[in-house]
């Protein structure tokens, strides 16, 4: 069906519903905002970070594959759907490092954007051992692991800011 409405009709019907035109975008605009924020909430990508410390006083840091940048860190990695932070550190330190170790919750958590745009929750750990050990690297993910004095770690030695800030609480602990 076709409507025609004169030109001073629809200036006056359409000013008379500007108002609640503008009102609903901006209700809109707010449940938006409101939803979006809830999904981060809902949909926070959840990983672990585990600092691995000999007793002799050495970190343990892995270099990640040319593909995510050859650059050396500590044992990172994704929560599995239904798992707790502790387990998935535990995991974590295994799959990567082929060490079976307890971790010690450091009670510290980031939050950031990683590189696929995620909103990410990263808990810290730590895990302490006798000695350098053998490390039995994840080929797919890391390409080498070296055993460095703690008085060598500095703020360039890893990628981010936050890694090396977690790695001095840890040395506050010990």
């Amino acid at each position: 069906m076709l409507s025609i409405i004169c030109s001073i009709c629809f200036n006056r019907y359409h000013q008379e519903l500007s108002p609640t035109i503008e009102t609903r975008r901006a209700s809109q605009k707010e449940h938006l905002k409101s939803r979006a924020s809830a999904k981060l909430l809902f949909k926070m990508h959840k990983k672990v970070m585990v600092h691995i410390i000999t007793k002799t006083g050495k970190l343990l840091l892995l270099k990640v594959i040319p593909r995510r940048g050859a650059s050396w860190q500590p044992v990172t990695g994704s929560v599995d759907p239904g798992e707790s932070w502790e387990n998935a550190a535990k995991r974590e330190v295994l799959e990567e490092t082929g060490l079976d170790l307890d971790v010690i919750d450091l009670d510290l958590e980031f939050g950031f954007e990683d590189r696929l745009q995620r909103a990410v929750k990263e808990r810290v750990y730590y895990a302490k051992l006798e000695q350098d050990a053998d490390v039995a690297i994840d080929a797919i993910e890391h390409t080498d692991f070296i055993w460095l004095a703690l008085d060598e770690i500095m703020p360039e030695t890893m990628p981010y800011l936050a890694q090396y800030n977690a790695f001095l609480k840890i040395k506050e602990r010990l």
